[in-house]
């Protein structure tokens, strides 16, 4: 368990973390966050009460490679005395932050800190600035933890695919026609996403050869095809299906439309693959 004192005036105050102290709920386009910690101090304060506000930020590592998430309130005044005490942070956190924590915890678990911590006193009725000093607070949240809290906030939630873009200007193209793809689907005009995903699809296809595989695949047995070749398959017929809705001159597939719930299965399907070559890239896989 991680321990963090502060010097405040006339006291000292510790914080460690409690057990289970994390809490998701919805909030539009985002979540509402709820971290608890136990909070005491050692001598009768000149305040009579302090209230905290922090930085909450995450990372791989406790004090390496944290983020901010946003800023963080106290709910309650901390009355000095000697037994510890709950202390509630709130604040909120918003969709794409929790999309960049998925990506870069990678299933694993995660670590919260509590930074930049500033706190003002009140005394008499009066409220004041308190200068203090102490070190960040980390609170590491197991994977199952984090993974039960982010289901509160997503499970009613459409599910958005990030795509870790470097360097690389193909695969910087193809994220932004997913995105294009995306404002389509948002404004309405379906009928515009099917060739943003097709030429989306274009560098995975170059990059794994799929075209190749897929032809070899389909003259195998389903149950002799490599896992490569099933996949490839899967690309190519997304690919097929796409451009249904822009080539529909022929009279199988003549007056195909494409609506909303078709292109949010397309926009999902696609970006998946564009991350799968982002990522096999960045690992220098590809």
């Amino acid at each position: 368990m991680t321990t963090s004192s502060f010097d405040l005036p006339g006291a000292i105050l510790w914080l460690d973390e409690a057990p289970r102290g994390l809490r998701l709920y919805p909030a539009y386009d985002g979540a509402k966050v709820e971290l608890t910690v136990r909070a005491w101090a050692s001598q009768t304060n000149s305040s009579d009460s302090v209230r905290l506000a922090a930085t909450l930020t995450a990372g791989p590592r406790p004090h390496q490679g944290q983020q901010p998430l946003g800023r963080v309130l106290a709910t309650n005044r901390i009355t000095v005395s000697s037994s510890p005490t709950a202390l509630v942070f709130t604040g909120y956190v918003s969709g794409q932050a929790l999309r960049e924590v998925e990506e870069m915890r990678q299933g694993g678990p995660l670590w919260l800190e509590l930074n930049d911590m500033r706190a003002d006193g009140m005394t008499g009725g009066r409220v004041a600035l308190l200068e203090f000093s102490g070190s960040n607070l980390p609170i590491e949240v197991l994977a199952e933890e984090w993974a039960s809290q982010l289901e509160r906030v997503t499970a009613s939630a459409y599910v958005e695919i990030l795509v870790p873009v470097t360097e690389d200007a193909t695969l910087a193209t193809a994220a932004g026609r997913l995105r294009t793809a995306r404002s389509y689907i948002r404004d309405g005009v379906c009928s515009a996403v099917a060739p943003e995903l097709r030429q989306a699809l274009d560098p995975v296809r170059e990059a794994y050869e799929t075209q190749t595989a897929a032809a070899t695949a389909r003259t195998k047995k389903p149950r002799e095809r490599s896992t490569l070749e099933r996949w490839a398959l899967m690309v190519e017929d997304t690919y097929a299906l796409l451009s249904a809705f822009i080539h529909d001159d022929e009279e199988a597939i003549a007056g195909a439309s494409l609506d909303r719930a078709m292109a949010v299965d397309l926009l999902g399907d696609v970006a998946g693959k564009v991350h799968r070559l982002a990522a096999d890239r960045r690992a220098e896989k590809i």
